[in-house]
């Protein structure tokens, strides 16, 4: 190290820097490489399924999945916050049809 320092009469840290990017720059080469050389090797994605269909949008749209998987969620939470508030705290198994039966009129999924 101290014969790099004298040769490029810089300091010991600027010396390791400009290494440590160097370094950095031959990593970005050597993976742009390897990548390129997988992209040519992997087979081309089909626009069609293997039916010859072409690919169909979803029936329902994000927002309504979205607002389902809400309405599931918070019927779940309201089902665990009453069951617990029912029984006091105390799980016990005997009484979760009982619950389920009392929250079915509360819970619209």
């Amino acid at each position: 190290m101290v014969q790099v320092e004298a040769d490029l009469g810089l300091p010991a840290a600027q010396v390791l820097a400009l290494f440590a990017k160097a370094i950095r720059r031959l990593h970005g080469h050597l993976r742009a490489a390897k990548e390129a050389e997988v992209a040519r090797v992997l087979p081309r994605a089909a626009p069609a399924l293997a039916g010859g269909e072409a690919l169909a949008p979803h029936e329902a749209d994000l927002d309504q999945e979205l607002d389902e998987a809400a309405r599931v969620s918070a019927a779940c939470f309201l089902l665990c916050f009453l069951w617990r508030w029912r029984l006091g705290g105390r799980l016990a198994v005997e009484s979760v049809g009982q619950s389920v039966d009392w929250l079915r009129g509360w819970v619209v999924v």
